[in-house]
C-alpha cells in the first residue's frame, strides 16, 4: 500500500512538472507600440537646448572654452581611490577642463544648474 501511494505521488509530481515545463513562456505581443518618451530637460534660460541633427535636444554646453571661465574647482581624484574608473575620470577632467566645458552632459544635470559636462566634476556627481 505504501509503495502504491509513493508511486501515485511520484507520477502526479512528474505530470505537474511536465505541464509546468511545457507551458508557453513567451510574452504576449503588445497591442500597440509604446510611445517614445523624450525627456524634457529644464534649461538654463541663457542657453536653450540646441536641436541636434536627429531632432533631439542637446543639453547646455559652452560654445568655447573662454565662455566657461572661471572653471569650477574639480574634486581631487584621490577622493575616489576606491573607484579607479571614477578617479581616472576626475584626473581627465582636471587635465582638460577646456574640452569638458564644451561637451554637454546627457544625465540632464542642467536641473542642478550645470552648464556643461565639466560642472559634473565639481562634485561627486561625476562619479555616479
Amino acid at each position: 500500500m505504501r509503495t502504491r501511494t509513493i508511486l501515485l505521488l511520484s507520477t502526479a509530481i512528474l505530470i505537474l512538472m511536465a505541464a509546468y515545463l511545457s507551458r508557453d513562456r513567451s510574452e504576449p505581443a503588445p497591442t500597440e507600440p509604446p510611445a517614445a518618451v523624450t525627456p524634457v530637460p529644464e534649461t538654463i534660460p541663457s542657453e536653450p537646448p540646441v536641436p541636434s541633427s536627429l531632432g533631439e535636444h542637446v543639453p547646455p554646453f559652452h560654445a568655447d572654452a573662454a565662455s566657461a571661465r572661471p572653471y569650477p574647482r574639480i574634486l581631487p581624484a584621490e577622493q575616489f581611490r576606491a573607484y579607479p574608473a571614477a578617479a581616472r575620470a576626475y584626473r581627465v577632467a582636471a587635465a582638460m577642463p577646456d574640452v569638458l566645458a564644451q561637451l554637454p552632459c546627457y544625465c540632464w544635470c542642467v536641473k542642478f544648474g550645470h552648464g556643461s559636462l565639466l560642472d559634473c566634476f565639481a562634485s561627486p556627481h561625476g562619479a555616479g
